[in-house]
């Protein structure tokens, strides 16, 4: 339960308007209530800085920056924000009420399905991409900060990113010390770990662990303590997602470790990117004939994957998603399982960002 002395009364009213309801949530510097507009007579959300910190100038200003990038980047998949006031000293915004569940209190159910993971990525990185596109890296990704939202035939989105507290605008002066790691540890990438500069990739670092996690439904690295992890992400050693979820293609494996690349050279260099091969090595195989095809992602310069809603435009940035190829391995169905799967793997591509497979027979699919 949260600190009573911290919280609001219920029945509190901000600015003669929004009535306190109930406590619902607490981050870092601030709390979430449930409340009642009065004027329109909706409930709403009010996130309000701590009281213990609403003299914490650092912490006013994040809360100030979160709603003015929020009000600024209107998206599905982003929480809206209605205005911004002041009560008291404390800064607070409006925002619609969400009902649902956390991505986490999913996972801590099991494992998650690849085909339950694909409207999360797709979303996710388009709503990302936005940010990313006006200097906004949210720096802070992980289960807790993806809402699931119950389905709905009048949504337009099936999640909402939460929390930008501690992103970081490029074009703005840092709000922290030099040398300073903000950040979740296990989804904090090697470059924030060494306090070096970054960029939108750590975003796609996190959302790689992301996906190792709610696919093997344990974190990708093995450590005891802090320490313990640091070293393991600088070392980026980590253990084969397939160990824990065999079921999975070699395709889909390699698009989540090469998000978690421990050089951001070689990690896609943009959420749409990595969404994209995803959702396409998500694909399963189907049988021809005498022949097992195998979709290969291939990268070179393609627009947005179109089987279904567009959700992702072209990459503003770096490497876009390549081709999508069908690949035909001449294999009889009278072989035996052990011998097909022998072929499928050895035919399979890896995905690599920094080469482009040219040598393999294709045949485009329209996208």
């Amino acid at each position: 339960m949260f600190p009573s002395h911290l919280s609001l009364s219920i029945g509190t009213l901000l600015s003669q308007r929004y009535r306190i309801e109930e406590l619902i949530g607490e981050g870092a510097i601030a709390q979430v209530y449930r409340a009642t507009d009065l004027l329109s007579n909706r409930v709403v959300a009010i996130k309000i800085l701590r009281a213990d910190l609403a003299r914490l100038d650092e912490a006013i200003a994040r809360l100030r920056r979160e709603g003015e990038i929020l009000r600024s980047l209107r998206h599905p998949a982003l929480v809206a924000v209605e205005s911004v006031g002041e009560e008291d000293g404390r800064i607070y915004l409006v925002m619609e009420l969400l009902r649902g569940r956390t991505l986490r209190e999913r996972m801590q159910r099991g494992q998650m399905g690849v085909h339950e993971l694909v409207p999360i990525v797709t979303e996710a990185a388009s709503a990302l991409s936005l940010a990313h596109s006006h200097g906004v890296i949210h720096r802070d990704l992980k289960p807790e900060n993806i809402f699931l939202l119950p389905d709905h035939p009048t949504q337009h989105t099936r999640i909402k990113i939460l929390d930008f507290g501690i992103s970081k605008v490029l074009s703005a002066k840092t709000l922290t010390e030099t040398g300073e790691i903000l950040g979740t540890p296990r989804y904090i990438a090697p470059e924030q770990l060494n306090a070096e500069p970054i960029d939108a990739r750590v975003d796609v670092y996190a959302l790689g662990v992301i996906l190792y996690e709610a696919l093997a439904a344990r974190p990708p690295f093995s450590a005891n303590t802090l320490i313990d992890l640091v070293v393991a992400i600088l070392d980026g050693k980590v253990t084969p997602l397939r160990t824990f979820r065999p079921d999975i293609s070699p395709e889909l494996e390699s698009v989540v470790l090469c998000a978690m690349a421990r050089k951001r050279e070689e990690r896609f260099q943009s959420v749409e990117a990595m969404a994209r091969a995803f959702v396409v090595a998500s694909q399963p195989l189907t049988r021809q004939g005498g022949y097992v095809e195998h979709r290969t992602y291939l990268m070179g310069e393609m627009g947005a994957y179109s089987d279904g809603p567009r959700l992702l435009g072209p990459s503003p940035q770096g490497i876009d998603l390549g081709t999508f190829s069908r690949v035909l391995v001449k294999q009889p169905i009278t072989q035996s399982r052990e011998k097909r799967e022998e072929e499928k793997n050895s035919a399979s591509a890896t995905i690599d960002p920094a080469s482009v497979a040219t040598s393999l027979p294709t045949e485009s699919i329209a996208s």
